[in-house]
């Protein structure tokens, strides 16, 4: 079952999350955050800057922008994060992000 539900061309809800590792919420202060969906055959189909909410619990959102979800079916995401001294995770590092995006009636 999918992570996340939409209709065709829809930009809310935005994708908000925790980003954690293993030690708990991860500190972002200085942190970049993209958010990056694909199709389920691994095409690149959106990357674009999350916000940062709360750096130091860790807490990101992606606002859906005209376009992101005028394609229908289902998809695969992550947030990629880029810290302050160039290292870098992906989030969730341990299953995608499933997003389904489905056919309007209109």
């Amino acid at each position: 079952m999918a992570d996340i539900h939409l209709k065709r061309g829809n930009t809310r809800p935005s994708v908000a999350a925790t980003l954690r590792d293993s030690q708990g919420p991860l500190d972002l202060t200085g942190a970049t955050v993209q958010f990056v969906m694909t199709d389920c055959a691994g095409n690149e189909i959106l990357k674009a800057p999350a916000t940062v909410i709360g750096a130091e619990i860790g807490r990101v959102q992606y606002d859906w922008q005209a376009g992101d979800t005028d394609a229908t079916g289902s998809f695969r995401a992550e947030f990629d994060v880029t810290f302050s001294d160039g290292s870098n995770l992906t989030v969730p590092n341990d299953r995608d992000i499933e997003v389904l995006i489905m056919s309007d009636l209109g």
